[in-house]
């Protein structure tokens, strides 16, 4: 039988529980060894330098970086070939977990590794990723991203940024903004309108790859940021830069395929980065609440304390959960390919789109989960969260950024129902199509088949099995209601979105456990499921209401039943084991 998670949105049909999915129970002792390698080199030697970076040393960073060359750390993803190690996207998604014990540096290091590289890895030739690929393996080149204009953000394939046919190659002229990377990167993937004057529309969107010592390149001043200070961030202005022809990135006009599936990889890896800086401001404020006292108590010892704690601890689980399930489909689809074949880069490429909306989900659910942790983490700091001297506040800026790169959240949350909408009406989803007829008829007739789940995890399960049918069903009435139209109505999309979002987490959540069955893993699915369904009553009914589909509020109702379970004394008992090992930690 196929394992029906081999298809992006493929999750939502599927009930049963006889396909398990990826999590990290199931990471190899490669992957451990990975993850402690990051750890140590994070403490021993990032750090120690926390002000040093956070002055903006970009002297210190490059060494940094050539140390985690030298250890093997940026060249994950880079083929053994080019002197890499040619891992999968699970292992590349751990560092970039464990490399969020610094923020400034994670930024360097991902968008070096990430966009900055992977576009020569998929889309370079030969003669271009001898060049490139082990000098940035090694750290002794550094990359970056250039995508974003002063004018064209969001809206990405209206660069203005042209590429003018010159003999041998390309002379590239225009402006980029928010370039990570960009006051020393030594090579940069680069977009442009290639002779835009003679294309449709004046748009032949293409990629490119530019190095610094060709000359053309001119880094402006370094930005004043909110957070993530230490990182570079600058302008940066082509001036009839020269490229090769060679250094075109895949082919002329298709620049999009670059710049949206690398971003794909991009999304994911901020997901797991999010749940990295997640795990170590929870563990700071878990340590704190023990030391700090008020009214002759420790702080921890309040309920409102645990409950807070609780809560964050459960949305962590989840995002961790939907990181490692998403990251090992995307693993087994690739791994089923033949990685001799001469199409394999773009097969490989193929293998990532089709979890486009999951990479989403990831980026928008585990941005939006660090952001209410960090919030909360100062806010059981008290009136000390807002002194420079303790991390909360650092963790606190930092982490603002993360839900407008990679796709401002609410871009990623255009692209969940429209990546789904557009691949069902290209018959692309055909078991999702049969579930959601499904679940309309069973709504309609008061049968709605909902499977009976055993064992501690079985509350979460049966939740799950909620709201995909919740999801599918909600996002069924805003499509007949508007049809192509509604492309348009963002607040009935946005809505679509986070009712996906919720099914994804909470299934996601809820499997893992019941793999695990260790009983702080159900209690946390359990917790999330609550919290979420909670939500998802508000958010199904007032969309329904929205569209004017308000015969839709009273079929629903079998969906957005809680069950027997109890969200404030399920936070309260999470929060116990949690407290006394004073970190995020399952057992």
């Amino acid at each position: 039988m196929s394992n029906p998670f081999d298809q992006g949105a493929g999750f939502l049909p599927v009930d049963t529980l006889d396909h398990e999915i990826f999590t990290p129970e199931q990471f190899s002792e490669e992957q451990r060894m990975f993850a402690q390698a990051t750890t140590e080199f994070m403490e021993r030697s990032v750090v120690p330098h926390r002000e040093q970076i956070e002055g903006k040393d970009l002297e210190l960073l490059r060494k940094l970086m050539g140390e985690a060359g030298e250890m093997g750390l940026l060249g994950i993803e880079i083929p053994e070939r080019f002197g890499g190690l040619g891992l999968d996207l699970t292992t590349a998604c751990v560092v970039a977990e464990y490399i969020a014990l610094d923020a400034n540096f994670a930024t360097t290091h991902l968008a070096h590794t990430g966009i900055g590289t992977l576009p020569i890895v998929f889309f370079g030739n030969e003669e271009t990723q001898s060049m490139i690929l082990p000098k940035s393996a090694s750290g002794e080149w550094i990359g970056a991203y250039c995508l974003t204009e002063p004018g064209s953000g969001s809206d990405a394939l209206a660069a203005r940024t042209q590429a003018l046919s010159v003999d041998g190659g390309f002379a590239v002229s225009g402006n980029k903004q928010f370039i990570t990377n960009g006051g020393f990167a030594d090579y940069f993937t680069v977009f442009a309108q290639v002779n835009p004057e003679q294309a449709e529309g004046g748009r032949n969107f293409t990629g490119f790859v530019a190095l610094r010592s060709g000359g053309g390149i001119e880094p402006q001043a370094e930005e004043h940021k909110m957070g993530v200070r230490g990182s570079s961030t600058t302008p940066v202005r082509f001036e009839e830069c020269f490229i090769p022809g060679a250094q075109q990135l895949g082919e002329e006009g298709k620049g999009h395929r670059i710049a949206f599936g690398i971003l794909n990889i991009g999304r994911l890896k901020l997901g797991a980065a999010s749940v990295g800086g997640a795990k170590i401001a929870l563990g700071g404020a878990l340590k704190y609440v023990k030391e700090r006292k008020q009214f002759g108590r420790a702080i921890a010892d309040f309920r409102l304390t645990k409950h807070k704690i609780g809560t964050l601890a459960a949305d962590l689980y989840a995002a961790e959960s939907i990181l490692y399930r998403c990251s090992g489909d995307i693993d087994r689809a690739i791994h089923s390919l033949d990685s001799s074949a001469p199409d394999f880069a773009e097969k490989k490429i193929k293998a990532i789109e089709e979890f486009a909306l999951e990479c989403a989900v990831n980026k928008v659910f585990a941005s939006e989960m660090l952001s209410r942790t960090v919030d909360e983490c100062v806010q059981l700091h008290g009136g000390y969260g807002f002194i420079a001297e303790y991390p909360a506040e650092a963790a606190y800026r930092d982490s603002r950024i993360n839900r407008i790169w990679e796709g401002t959240n609410e871009v990623n949350r255009m692209l969940i129902p429209g990546t789904l909408m557009r691949r069902a009406m290209r018959g692309k989803l055909m078991s999702v199509m049969a579930f959601q007829q499904k679940v309309t008829q069973g709504l309609a007739s008061g049968e709605l088949d909902l499977p009976d789940y055993q064992g501690e995890a079985a509350p979460a399960l049966r939740i799950g099995a909620q709201l995909r049918r919740l999801c599918i069903f909600v996002s069924g009435m805003a499509a007949a209601k508007f049809e192509r139209k509604i492309v348009r109505e963002q607040v009935a999309l946005t809505a679509c979105a986070d009712l996906m979002i919720m099914a994804y987490t909470v299934d996601a959540a809820a499997r893992r456990a019941a793999q695990s069955g260790n009983a702080l893993q159900c209690q946390l699915a359990n917790l999330h499921a609550a919290m979420t369904i909670d939500a998802a009553r508000s958010l199904s009914n007032r969309t329904l209401k929205d569209i004017g589909a308000r015969e839709g509020m009273t079929m629903i109702q079998p969906l957005l039943d809680d069950g027997e379970l109890n969200l404030t004394a399920l936070a309260y008992e999470v929060s116990l084991p949690l407290l006394e090992a004073g970190e995020y930690q399952l057992g």
